[in-house]
């Protein structure tokens, strides 16, 4: 993984390309849901040659996916492996509507992991840091995979669900991490809730560094509380909404995200680095 990270655009262009190959192939015959697809649009597989035939490969929606598992619940027919192979499960928040599931076996599993650890290194985070998580774990993908990918780096990771607001900025004051993982609109309402009740007397909160997946929101004023980035953010993943306010399901607690502050992104996730939490009169 680290070595095609550093490779140049085509040997980078080439190595995806025969990667997505070798995923078609296996998947075709043994997939049942991607190999009707794969049939229906008179594809010939072994034909293929990418990144040259990329467009050629059907557009899968969500909806798709969706569908398919309530016609073949639980599970759907998007799985590969024997059923008895899968380890591990996740499903999307539902904000949209029906959740979709998802299953992976621990090799699919460690890949999303690999993946995490690219986003960390990307984020020049490493050994030696430390990563606080004030998300409540449930089902939810991104933090999961984010949580148990830092250990193997030799991040040391600490975890926050089941706390309230207050609770978690008193825990940031007293372990002092180097790194917070979680959405901006709830690092928006970390500072909206210090500002009305300081934890500990602090008039400052300083996290070493920061890294988001789509976009920082810029510093946002919160009348006695602001949050902004001191260097720039890395992207990772994340979408775009329509409305001007995002009410942050995710991270909901003892009723403290009723109100949420108004951003222009729904992200899934991000690492705050280098992101001060100031107090001001």
């Amino acid at each position: 993984m680290i070595t095609a990270e550093r490779l140049d655009r085509d040997a980078l262009m080439a190595a995806q390309g025969r990667r997505l190959s070798e995923l078609v192939a296996t998947i075709h015959r043994r997939n049942t849901f991607y190999t009707r697809k794969f049939d229906d649009a008179g594809l010939s597989i072994e034909r293929l040659q990418f990144p040259r035939d990329l467009e050629r490969l059907p557009l899968t929606t969500k909806a798709e996916l969706n569908a398919d598992q309530a016609a073949n619940p639980p599970w759907g027919t998007a799985f590969t492996e024997p059923l008895e192979r899968y380890t591990r499960y996740c499903q999307t928040s539902s904000t949209t509507g029906r959740p979709l599931r998802w299953i992976d076996t621990n090799e699919s599993w460690q890949f999303l992991l690999d993946c995490w650890k690219a986003v960390y290194r990307g984020a020049r985070v490493g050994p030696g840091d430390r990563v606080f998580f004030p998300f409540s774990f449930g089902p939810f993908l991104g933090f999961w995979a984010g949580f148990e990918a830092g250990p193997q780096m030799g991040l040391h990771c600490i975890p926050g669900g089941g706390m309230s607001s207050q609770v978690r900025l008193a825990l940031i004051e007293a372990i002092q991490p180097t790194v917070v993982c979680c959405t901006p609109t709830y690092a928006l309402r970390l500072a909206e809730v210090a500002a009305q009740d300081p934890p500990v007397e602090a008039q400052q909160l300083l996290v070493d560094r920061a890294v988001e997946p789509e976009r920082a929101p810029g510093r946002v004023d919160l009348g006695r509380g602001r949050v902004g980035p001191q260097h720039h953010a890395h992207r990772v993943a994340g979408d775009q909404v329509d409305q001007p306010e995002h009410h942050d399901r995710h991270q909901q607690q003892d009723g403290d995200a009723e109100h949420q502050p108004a951003y222009d992104k729904a992200i899934h996730c991000c690492l705050f680095r280098d992101w001060r939490l100031e107090m001001r009169d």
